[in-house]
C-alpha cells in the first residue's frame, strides 16, 4: 500500500486520534494525550507525517515560536516529534518528510531543533549546523520556608488557565536566546515530567517551574509577566529540605547574575538552520520552550 503524505493542523481532528497513538509507540516514555486533551495543540503546531491505511508510521513536526536572539524579537520554528514507528525504521520515511516541511518555512527563517543522539549525523544534510550550550549553576545555601508556594494542580482547569493567562504574558527569561509566548510547551512538560513542579507566587504573579534534588534546586523555568524579580528571596519558598546549590533550565543572567556555567548540555544537542548567528557561550536555551 502506498503511503499517504499529510499535513495534521489543530484543525484536522481526524487524524488527531491517530497521531496520538503513534506517539508512544515511538517516543516510549513521553504522551500526547492529556496535552492535547487540555488544550495544547493549537494553531503553532503542525504535524507533517506519513500514514499506511489509518496508522501513522512516521512523522516530523513544526512549532511556531516566538524567539528572542541578541535581544531581538523574530518569529522562527522548532522541529520536534521526528520519530519513524519501530518496525518502518531504515525506509528512509524521514528523507521524504524533511524536505516537505521545510518548506512550510523561509530560507531566512530560524529554524531550530533539539536531536536524539542517534541521528546526529542526519540533520546536517538539510542545511542544520550543530550549536554548543552550556548549563548554569550557582553555590547558594538556603533552608526552606514554613511559607511554602502553592503546587499548581495539573488536574485544575482553574490553575491550567492561571498557566495560560500568565505565560502569554510572560516576558522571556533571557533575552540573548530564548523565546516568548510558550505556555504550551510548559502544559506539556507538566504533563509528562514535573505533575507537581509547577509552584505559583500570587504576590508577583509568577511560576516557578522547580524540581528538588538532594541539596540542589533544579530551576526549569521562571513564567512572569513583571519586572526582574529578586530570585533568592523564593528559594526558600520552593524548598522542602536545605539546598547548598542551584541549578538552572536557561540562561540565569536576569534572574541570577553570578550564576556560571558548568557544563556542556548534551542530553539532546542544539541544531540551527538559518542566517540567524547564535550569542556567544554560555548560554542555554529554556529547556521547557524545547519540543
Amino acid at each position: 500500500m502506498a503511503l499517504t503524505a499529510l499535513t495534521i493542523t489543530h484543525a484536522d481532528v481526524n487524524w488527531h486520534e491517530a497521531f496520538l497513538r503513534f506517539v508512544p509507540r515511538v517516543f516510549r516514555r513521553i504522551s500526547f494525550r492529556r496535552w492535547y486533551e487540555y488544550g495544547g495543540w493549537d494553531e503553532r503546531y503542525v504535524a507533517f507525517a506519513l500514514a499506511d491505511g489509518d496508522r501513522i508510521v512516521a512523522n516530523a513536526s513544526l512549532t511556531r515560536m516566538q524567539v528572542v536572539l541578541n535581544g531581538a524579537r523574530l518569529s522562527g520554528w522548532q522541529l520536534g516529534s521526528v520519530g519513524t514507528d519501530p518496525e518502518r525504521r531504515g525506509a528512509g520515511l524521514q528523507n521524504l518528510l524533511l524536505p516537505r516541511l521545510l518548506e512550510h518555512t523561509r530560507d531566512d527563517e530560524l529554524v531550530f531543533l533539539f536531536a536524539n543522539h542517534r541521528v546526529l549525523d542526519f540533520y546536517p544534510r538539510f542545511g542544520f549546523r550543530r550549536e554548543r550550550e552550556q548549563l548554569f549553576h550557582a553555590q547558594h545555601a538556603a533552608l526552606p520556608s514554613s511559607s511554602q508556594l502553592r503546587t499548581l494542580l495539573l488536574e485544575s482547569a482553574e490553575d491550567r488557565a492561571l498557566l495560560r493567562r500568565v505565560g502569554e504574558n510572560a516576558q522571556p527569561v533571557t533575552t540573548r536566546f530564548g523565546a516568548q509566548n510558550y505556555a504550551q510547551l510548559v502544559l506539556w512538560y507538566w504533563c509528562n515530567f514535573y505533575p507537581t513542579g509547577l509552584r505559583y507566587a500570587p504576590d508577583c504573579d509568577a511560576i516557578f517551574v522547580v524540581e528538588q534534588a538532594g541539596e540542589v534546586l533544579r530551576i526549569y523555568d521562571v513564567v512572569s509577566a513583571g519586572g526582574p524579580l529578586e530570585l533568592r528571596s523564593y528559594v526558600p519558598r520552593l524548598i522542602q529540605t536545605p539546598i547548598a546549590r542551584l541549578e538552572f533550565g536557561f540562561t540565569p543572567t536576569r534572574f541570577w547574575p553570578d550564576a556560571a556555567p558548568r557544563a556542556d548540555y548534551t542530553d539532546s544537542p542544539l541544531f540551527v538552520r538559518g542566517p540567524q548567528h547564535l550569542p556567544e557561550l554560555p548560554f542555554k536555551f529554556p529547556m521547557l520552550a524545547q519540543m
